[in-house]
């Protein structure tokens, strides 16, 4: 049964062009295109893997990429944020060294954030 089924489908393979409204479903769509791959020739599967092959790289590359940009946006909102909190400290009086210690900074990173002028409305 399930031999007749292939050998209807690839006796008829030349008919179909697209896959029926009917038939869209996930597996048939799988179905579809085995039978659309196995009707290449052998120079025209050739091409396939090789832009398959170039497919996928393109798609690693690109979540590569993606997970590199989360991992460097969460380091720079981190840094922001310890920017922000020492910044907030030393608009309010704050000595440095709990400054440093609330804020996870050095004093040396500190010190700029008071002298450039950084603190909210002039403080």
């Amino acid at each position: 049964m399930k031999n007749s089924w292939w050998r209807c489908k690839n006796q008829n393979n030349h008919k179909l062009d697209r896959l029926p409204e009917k038939l869209r479903e996930n597996i048939f769509e799988k179905v579809f295109l085995v039978a659309e791959i196995a009707k290449l020739s052998r120079q025209e599967y050739l091409e396939y893997e090789d832009s398959l092959k170039v497919y996928r790289d393109l798609l690693n590359s690109i979540d590569t990429a993606h997970e590199e940009g989360i991992v460097k946006g969460k380091a720079e909102g981190k840094a922001e944020g310890k920017t922000e909190t020492a910044i907030n400290m030393l608009a309010n009086g704050e000595p440095m060294e709990k400054i440093a210690k609330y804020a996870g900074l050095t004093q040396e990173q500190i010190e700029p954030l008071r002298n450039k002028g950084s603190l909210p409305n002039g403080a």
